[in-house]
């Protein structure tokens, strides 16, 4: 993960809106993947980082949702980066976040994720199988209704 967070942590950072919580959840890394959000905890006041022992990554993802404090949530991975720096300011912007719920947008894979090869692209994932998580934007009020 070390290998990996630093872009993550760079394309939070670099975004043009600037109202966002960075929130990681470390289940006990031994690497120095916590030194290095530490680090940048020092400059940017957003970052945050809960770390103990997890039951795997939906264990996680409901720890991080339980200890956010913002509007919204979107899941990042430590190997995942936004396509650019005003993603966020360009969705505030054009309102989806006045009233939507769920806001689902593409995913850009690089490199040859080993999963890609067996799950088919669907056109109507949301309604056919599922979507995916770190492309969707959700309302953390609407969590509890589903």
């Amino acid at each position: 993960m070390e290998a990996t967070v630093e872009s993550c942590l760079q394309t939070v950072i670099s975004q043009e809106y600037k109202n966002v919580e960075h929130l990681f959840v470390d289940n006990c890394s031994s690497d120095g993947t916590v030194a290095l959000i530490r680090k940048y905890q020092q400059k940017h006041p957003h970052i945050r980082l809960l770390t103990g022992k997890d039951q795997g990554i939906y264990d996680a993802i409901n720890k991080g949702m339980d200890h956010s404090f913002g509007d919204w949530l979107f899941f990042l991975g430590a190997d995942d980066t936004f396509c650019h720096d005003h993603l966020l300011s360009d969705l505030v912007a054009e309102g989806w976040f006045d009233q939507e719920t769920v806001v689902y947008g593409n995913v850009l894979i690089k490199g040859d994720a080993p999963w890609r090869k067996t799950v088919p692209f669907m056109t109507d994932p949301l309604l056919w199988r599922n979507c995916c998580k770190r492309t969707s934007v959700i309302r953390l009020s609407f969590i509890p209704q589903v």
